[in-house]
């Protein structure tokens, strides 16, 4: 009987957890005080990183700019707005006071960043939502719409 050669088992077993890691397919994510998106996958595995996009990557056009989500997916602000696509979130950056953004938007969370990972399926503009004040906040949804419509 040959003997098994251990090299070929440490890199099936490394090529597959470097899968895990880098799917967001069955993941969650969550802002560090650092600004950084840490995205956890159901496994366990994590990663963490800004979102960086390639010079020769074609933006492709974002479904829930104007399309509103389902109503049992849409974010419910403090005060009791309603939001169901990222325009609204804009809208609503640009008048809630400090006091609303900051219940959702602080060290310890950020309730937009992951509604628009989880929800909107938008991972660069969740990463870029990370560690921002209500304004800079408003401006990357809007710069991101401006991209992708």
């Amino acid at each position: 009987m040959p003997a098994k050669n251990p090299k070929k088992k440490a890199s099936k077993k490394s090529g597959k957890s470097s899968k895990l890691a880098g799917s967001t397919k069955s993941s969650s994510a969550s802002c560090s005080s650092s600004g950084q998106l840490r995205i956890v996958s159901k496994k366990g595995s994590c990663r963490s990183g800004s979102a960086k996009k390639s010079s020769k990557t074609k933006l492709r056009k974002s479904r829930h700019i104007n399309e509103a989500v389902p109503i049992e997916y849409a974010f419910h602000l403090n005060g009791g707005k309603v939001l169901t696509n990222l325009k609204e979130l804009a809208e609503a950056l640009e008048s809630m006071d400090e006091g609303t953004f900051s219940h959702h938007a602080n060290e310890g969370k950020n309730d937009f960043s992951r509604w628009v990972m989880d929800v909107i399926n938008e991972k660069n503009l969740s990463v870029n939502l990370c560690g921002k004040g209500r304004e800079d906040a408003r401006k990357e949804v809007l710069r991101f719409i401006r991209l992708r419509s």
